[in-house]
């Protein structure tokens, strides 16, 4: 999975679907985190943030530029 980051804060996420590449926004990608259909850690941080991260012993996310 990719992550694209605008002015240092994650926006779009690029992930494989139905062996296609798809970009998308935060809002959907946290909400298949949570439907356990997309392979993603949530973290909350004490600010409010909350972001996605790769699964244990899973590859790291790749910064899209």
């Amino acid at each position: 999975m990719l992550k694209n980051i605008v002015n240092g804060i994650i926006t779009e996420y690029l992930i494989d679907r139905e062996n296609k590449h798809t970009l998308i926004v935060k809002e959907e990608a946290l909400k298949l985190a949570v439907e356990r259909r997309l392979h993603a850690t949530i973290v909350h941080l004490k600010n409010g943030t909350i972001y996605l991260r790769p699964e244990y012993g899973t590859p790291s996310f790749v910064k899209v530029t």
